[in-house]
């Protein structure tokens, strides 16, 4: 019984001092510590001289994500990357250094807002803040940069989509809300045959161009600046929302699904990629985590399937099949693969 009541209470614990643990990954994150050991250890002046920082609190913080073991401390007083620290530097694949800044840097804060949120209604964020999440935004170029990269779904998360659902006989895609094209390119290159449109505002989509060249797509991949809430470009054969549509409240979410549906042609298929809320608590389920997530942030929702393919027929869809990503990892993430009623 003592075993059991020290496992809870450690576990109960852990739980409530967790928010140190990303003050801790989002400090080392923010500074660049993980990129400048990634040539090799460094002593805490040195590295406090890189990456602009006082000697002696940088120590203290770096002690605690050596706790984390994300680095390691070593005999001479030097530190050095752990293999799990380098996750977190900012030219890998993984997105976690993006997570790190936009989790620790914004999350944090607006749930801290919660509370009134819940007693009193509005969203959490604006409350925490004293502006909407995406005007905010645009005052902090660091953290804009890293939700983006967040948000993307790029590496791991595209393989999870291009493993899960088959692009094949889409001759043009249309991403709607591709933001710096990391998904389109991704598609593009296990699919040659295809051509695709990134589509989002013309800040976002910028830094989609240098991507697709790099990438060497340019004859295939195009940029379309605009905006979801006014217009989409027509001619696609598929037009792919991931990621977007739980963002936004239902009037909203109507207002891009018909849009789509106007710049849809017969025979055009249309590619929600979302989480899906289960019907009742599965523990573990990220879904459950997203829900809450974007209700913090922006007053959006995780649906569930039936309530997706509700919010589909108000826009003229017919959710013809959900088809689930990944299960095992139980990140809750489905295309929702839609046609014109």
């Amino acid at each position: 019984m003592v075993n059991v009541q020290t496992n809870a209470y450690d576990a109960v614990a852990g739980m409530i001092l967790g928010y140190r643990q990303t003050a801790l990954i989002y400090v080392a994150a923010r500074l660049r510590v993980f990129d400048a050991l990634k040539p090799g250890p460094l002593g805490i002046a040195e590295l406090a001289r890189q990456v602009g920082a006082l000697p002696e609190p940088l120590h203290r913080v770096l002690r605690g994500v050596t706790n984390l073991q994300l680095l390691r401390e070593l005999d001479d007083g030097r530190f050095e990357l752990a293999p799990a620290g380098e996750l977190l530097c900012s030219q890998g694949s993984s997105g976690l250094h993006g997570m790190a800044v936009y989790m620790g840097g914004l999350s944090a804060k607006a749930y801290t807002g919660l509370f009134d949120s819940v007693r009193e209604g509005g969203v959490a964020f604006d409350r925490a803040f004293g502006s909407g999440f995406y005007e905010y935004l645009k005052t902090d170029a660091e953290l804009n940069d890293a939700y983006n990269k967040t948000l993307a779904f790029g590496g791991a998360a595209a393989m999870m989509l291009l493993y899960g659902y088959d692009f094949a006989g889409i001759g043009t895609l249309v991403d709607v809300g591709g933001a710096d094209g990391t998904l389109a390119c991704a598609i593009l290159a296990a699919h040659a045959q295809m051509k695709a449109v990134v589509f989002d505002k013309p800040e976002f989509v910028q830094a989609a161009e240098p991507q697709i060249r790099a990438a060497g797509l340019g004859d295939r991949c195009t940029v379309a600046p605009g905006d979801f809430f006014e217009s989409i470009p027509p001619g696609g054969d598929a037009y792919m929302l991931a990621r977007i549509i739980t963002n936004w409240s239902e009037d909203r979410a109507l207002q891009i699904l018909g849009n789509c549906r106007r710049a849809m042609q017969a025979g055009s298929k249309l590619l929600v990629v979302e989480q899906v809320r289960p019907e009742r608590v599965e523990p573990g389920n990220m879904a459950i985590e997203g829900d809450l997530n974007v209700f913090a942030h922006l007053g959006g929702r995780v649906r569930t399937e039936l309530e997706f393919g509700d919010l589909l027929a108000r826009a003229g869809f017919r959710l013809d099949r959900a088809i689930p990503l990944a299960p095992v990892l139980r990140r809750g993430f489905h295309v929702l693969e839609s046609s014109i009623r």
